[in-house]
């Protein structure tokens, strides 16, 4: 499981670089509402999954 983690990490953070400034300010702060599924988000954290997609 670790490993899966940190391959994660690792594209995330790629990612992360790659993007313009205004993604970036999208994207701080939201690793694990990227990692979850959209019915186990509730309020405010599935709000913010559906400015970043």
């Amino acid at each position: 499981m670790r490993h899966l983690l940190n391959a994660l990490n690792e594209v995330r953070k790629a990612e992360f670089k790659k993007a313009g400034r205004k993604m970036k300010g999208l994207l701080c702060g939201k690793k694990f509402i990227l990692l979850s599924k959209i019915t186990n988000l509730k309020g405010k954290a599935r709000t913010a999954l559906k400015e970043v997609t």
